[in-house]
């Protein structure tokens, strides 16, 4: 879902997250060799797609019940759920993301 874009607002949460935890570590990832870095960055990938995955059928579950709430064509659904549910954290963190 463009407009949602839940992949980019969980990146940012992992991203802060694990930088929070491993503050210690930062200083050492100057000597992080390239493999390691990109199977770092390949599981974090695969398991933000796991979790994406996993959240999707709720996702569009709840904008249809906010649909039929609100009376939404088919069309306007995804446009009309942004709009919904968007605010000043969620743009901000969508722009932090970027």
């Amino acid at each position: 879902m463009h407009g949602l874009d839940i992949r980019r607002l969980l990146a940012a949460a992992m991203c802060a997250s694990s930088m929070a935890a491993s503050a210690p570590a930062v200083a050492q990832a100057q000597y992080c060799k390239s493999d390691e870095l990109f199977a770092v960055v390949d599981r974090t990938g695969q398991r933000l797609r796991e979790i994406n995955a996993a959240g999707q059928p709720r996702l569009r579950s709840k904008l249809q019940e906010l649909a039929k709430k609100n009376g939404w064509a088919d069309a306007d659904v995804e446009s009309k759920g942004q709009l919904a549910i968007e605010d000043d954290v969620i743009r901000g963190l969508d722009t932090r993301a970027a």
